[in-house]
């Protein structure tokens, strides 16, 4: 299991109550605690590199499902 799949698994539970009452924050969440709601990306990443590893911990916008958009790259550069 990989360190991350516990608070996405949390914040996809809880992803439409989190839209709902924090709209358009950023939210911190370690394991299945959420840490905190921040109007600024940054200012959660801060916090969050003060008290965990890296890697331990998932910020992610409160928007809805329907609001959240894919991004997908190619490169064609070969390794």
């Amino acid at each position: 299991m990989s360190t991350l799949e516990r608070p996405l698994a949390y914040f996809k539970e809880h992803q439409s109550q989190f839209a709902k009452e924090h709209h358009g924050k950023f939210v911190l969440i370690h394991e299945e605690f959420v840490d905190g709601f921040f109007e600024v990306e940054l200012e959660a990443y801060t916090v969050a590199k003060k008290k965990y590893a890296a890697g331990s911990f998932l910020i992610r916008p409160c928007l809805s499902s329907e609001e959240e958009t894919t991004q997908m790259f190619h490169s064609r550069v070969a390794i």
